[in-house]
């Protein structure tokens, strides 16, 4: 290696370390951050420039650009890095086998579009392994928890769970709940029937775990040796049609291979594992707010995953360096072992176990500059099972395979797309909610195990033709988007993309490589296989202890990690110990149909949530009084379940018949009904009452005595006044836009006592998305609420859509500056010092890297690393005035 390459990488200090991880997947993102959670020193290193090796989330060209690079083999390194350079070990030299093979990319479309196309993908965020979306009851939803690394993330529901049916019928939803059943059009009332008694019988097994004897006569039970059996014999025992069957199978248990077909099928399911699945689907429904099916989509893409382990591994005191590739292991010449990895600088790095990249392997045959060496034992050390193959398909589309639907995910059971189909196909739709592309336009995965390559592309090829029109020459260009809005039309394929990926799975020593994403929607299989390799390298420590430092459930403002909305992010709702106030809780009692008995579900239709903070939000899931089976005229005040407070409860058809509001429901008992809007003018409507004088006394009087202390020239600290006619949905005002108000205003002009403001338009609101926010991230927040035509409130309420819990304007601002002095900097020392100032535009390069990060994830924080670097050059600023003030006064 040239000197001047060596010296591009800087070295790594210290050089022993408990563990050595390459490759930041998953996988090996969790084990640096278990491994960081028991004191242990890991190095983490990667050879790419992102995060997430193959689960990562890229740009359109970044994708191309990446299988592209992993689909060939790479060039042999020169001889002289064979070397050793200690007598002790030997050099054993890594190649790089290619995960990816028979790439197919496309474009279609007019010109326009690609040309468009092309200009805005760096706005795409692409998932490498996908289709990929998170059970909400799943067990990583538990390890997000428990690792800590939820506080970095955020999740959006899958808006519905649809299945492919043949013949003609399209897309119908997925049965999954007691509503959904008897709401689902496309079933008889016969198949809804024996669905409903079917999923009976699995509520009644699974409560009822003693002995049928200690759980009542009613009590049924699946016995042992049905549960022994395989799962498509049960199902065909119970009498279920091909239809349900289907949908048990291929749908919610999620099983890949024709479970009919025992020539093919290589996982035949037990019936106690298909009930297990079944619960956890069935648990996965409703569990999170705003999360109407049983799916989870992380915003930004399924790369956020590896990224918030890693930033919990950094907090650790993981050592973190990418664009660093690892050349060659060194293997102890007596016994084999592993002792350390050389990089691709040259330097030597030495741990007692090492995880690989499994994109690396060792060569065979080893090479006979090599000697006497134990050659068996270190090929056995490297060796991967090769699990399989899947095939992966990714479409750009311009309209929604179901128009009134952004995210979906889709199931096509075998043979539903031609009789020889023995596998199932997933497909998964995002849309620029999820900040994953541009407004106007969707992504659509699909992914399904394969014995080849044809005939993966194959049964891929004909999922996409019979969701989305096959591309050919466009006939429609006048008109690209009348398509959303008519059923019968499929979307346009703007661009696609087909590959097939191997699956591998390590073996165990002291060091392996990590697993490979495999065909899953969920992350199961990837997380047991994890924790199951933590356990062998160390198997006296737990994996994600629990902990009480404050740092593992606190951020730097104090907020707790909390789970709400059906997705993680900071909010009132917190899973931890504190408990948020539930107030003015008024629900509709479940109806009943006809002779069919058709039960609607339980709707919500006032109920808010306070934290400590007084933050509001308003929310959608089971009511209290319903889960408690109370009477519907009963009222609950004061009333605790679980982590709920539920501050008064009542029904919606059975209002309690007060002269007045309920105190509880006063500002002066619950000040921290403040922050929820429109509250006093709901309550009259509620209680069909008038304000009472003394309410609006008691705000004038406070607006007065306020107004008195500033005319006295008594600075009184300024109080957010409540707004009446503030949507529901929208954010209430904070700390920072009370600036805004004059301290002078008094209550008579706010909104809700005089002439409403003009509003912006509900359809111009909903068009704008993260790149029309981008645009304006350089300039404060009020200007560009004004750019924008929407008032402050819209705006930061937009921002929280896209998880943007702050206006980035002095993130940017400061890294602008920094990016600004060390170009003068720079241009100022190249004469004088030319390595000093190639030093300060390495760093401005940094600087401009992390600024493009920050306008796609606004949500990021500035590093620490900037931090210091900055608090650095306000010290030198502050010590150069003082030498230029002293000597100006000398």
């Amino acid at each position: 290696m040239a000197v001047s390459e060596a010296s591009a990488y800087p070295p790594i200090e210290p050089t022993n370390f408990d563990l050595i991880i390459v490759g930041t997947g998953l996988p090996e993102s969790i084990l640096a951050a278990a491994a960081s959670a028991v004191k242990k020193t890991v190095l983490h290193l990667d050879p790419n420039s992102f995060y997430g090796s193959h689960f990562a989330t890229l740009s359109l060209i970044d994708l191309t650009s990446h299988l592209n690079s992993h689909s060939v083999p790479a060039p042999p390194l020169p001889p002289s890095a064979a070397g050793s350079g200690d007598s002790d070990y030997a050099v054993v030299d890594l190649v790089h086998d290619p995960l990816y093979s028979d790439i197919e990319v496309e474009w279609h479309g007019s010109e326009d579009e690609t040309s468009k196309i092309r200009e805005d993908s760096r706005k795409f965020n692409i998932d490498l392994g996908g289709p990929r979306a998170l059970f909400c009851a799943d067990s990583c939803i538990d390890l997000l928890l428990k690792s800590g690394a939820a506080q970095y993330l955020e999740f959006k529901g899958v808006d519905a769970s649809l299945v492919y049916e043949p013949n003609g019928s399209g897309l119908a939803n997925v049965p999954d709940s007691r509503g959904a059943i008897f709401r689902d059009k496309n079933l008889s009332l016969k198949e809804k029937n024996q669905l409903m008694r079917f999923f009976k019988l699995v509520q009644q097994h699974l409560a009822g775990g003693g002995d049928q004897s200690e759980s009542g006569g009613d009590i049924q039970k699946i016995s042992q040796e049905d549960l022994e059996s395989p799962f498509v014999s049960f199902l065909d025992k119970m009498r279920l049609p091909p239809k349900i069957k289907s949908i048990l199978l291929y749908a919610i248990a999620m099983l890949d291979y024709d479970q009919d077909n025992n020539e093919v099928c290589k996982d035949l399911l037990k019936t106690k594992d298909g009930i297990d699945r079944l619960a956890q689907y069935s648990s996965s429904v409703g569990r999170f707010p705003n999360a109407p099916g049983a799916l989870l989509y992380p915003i930004y893409g399924e790369g956020e995953l590896p990224q918030a382990f890693c930033r919990r591994a950094a907090v650790k005191g993981c050592i973190y360096v990418l664009r660093m590739p690892v050349t060659s292991l060194l293997i102890d010449k007596v016994t084999g072992c592993y002792k350390g990895v050389r990089l691709v600088s040259g330097q030597d790095l030495y741990s007692h176990q090492l995880i690989m990249d499994p994109s690396f392997v060792i060569p065979s045959p080893l090479s006979p500059s090599l000697g006497d060496f134990p050659r068996e034992k270190i090929q056995l050390l490297s060796q991967r099972d090769l699990k399989g193959m899947v095939a992966r398909g990714i479409c750009i589309t311009r309209s929604s395979i179901k128009p009134d639907l952004l995210n979906c995910s889709v199931v096509y059971p075998p043979r539903s797309l031609y009789p020889e189909q023995v596998t199932s196909v997933r497909a998964l739709q995002i849309g620029s909610n999820l900040a994953v592309c541009p407004a106007g336009t969707f992504i659509l995965y699909f992914s399904t195990v394969c014995n080849d390559a044809d005939e993966g592309k194959k049964l891929l090829k004909a999922a996409m033709n019979a969701l989305l029109t096959p591309p050919v020459s466009v006939t429609s260009e006048s008109n690209p988007i009348v398509q959303s809005d008519n059923e019968d039309v499929k979307p346009i394929v703007l661009w696609n993309a087909f590959y097939i990926q191997k699956v591998f799975t390590g073996k165990f020593d002291s060091m392996t490589s990590a697993p490979t994403p495999d065909g899953n929607l969920n992350y199961a299989d990837i997380l047991d296989a994890t924790e199951k390799l933590f356990g062998q390298m160390y198997p006296d420590q737990a994996f994600f202890p629990k902990t009480e430092s404050p740092e593992d459930t606190m951020d730097e403002n104090g907020s707790c990690c909390l789970l709400q909305h059906g997705f993680l992010t900071q909010h009132p709702l917190s899973l931890q110990q504190h408990h948020p106030t539930r107030s003015v809780h008024v629900y509709c009692r479940e109806l009943l149909d006809g002779d069919e008995r058709e039960e609607e579900e339980v709707v919500v239709e006032r109920e808010f949530v306070l934290s400590e903070s007084g933050f509001y939000v308003e929310m959608k899931c089971t009511p209290i009084l319903t889960s408690l089976k109370l009477c519907v005229d009963d009222v609950c005040e004061g009333y605790k379940n679980g982590v709920w407070l539920c501050v008064f409860a009542f029904h919606a058809d059975h209002t309690p018949q007060f002269t007045h509001i309920p105190s509880i429901l006063l500002f002066a008992r619950n000040s921290k009904l403040k922050a929820i809007p429109n509250l006093l003018n709901d309550l009259q409507i509620i209680y069909k009452l008038e304000l009472k004088a003394e309410v609006k006394d008691d705000l004038l009087d406070s607006s007065k005595e306020e107004s008195q202390g500033n005319s006295d020239g008594h600075q009184s600290p300024q109080k957010a006044l409540p707004v009446f006619n503030q949507d529901l949905n929208c954010l209430p005002l904070d700390e920072d836009t009370t600036e805004l108000i004059d301290k002078k205003t008094n209550v008579e002009s706010l909104p809700g006592f005089g002439a409403k403001k003009r509003r912006a338009q509900s359809d111009h609101i909903a068009k704008i998305a993260l790149p029309d926010l981008v645009k304006y991230f350089d300039v404060p927040i009020v200007e560009a609420s004004r750019n924008l035509n929407i008032g402050l409130t819209v705006l930061k309420r937009k921002c929280r859509e896209f998880g943007i819990p702050r206006w980035p304007h002095r993130k940017i601002k400061s890294l602008d500056n920094l990016i600004h002095d060390l170009e003068e900097e720079a241009k100022h020392q190249e004469p004088k010092d030319k390595v000093a100032a190639m030093a300060m535009v390495r760093r401005q390069r940094m600087l401009e890297c992390e600024k493009e990060n920050m306008e796609k994830k606004p949500f990021m924080d500035i590093q620490t690393e900037t931090k210091r670097f900055r608090q650095d050059v306000f010290k030198r600023r502050h010590r150069a005035r003082a030498v230029e003030k002293h000597s100006s006064a000398v």
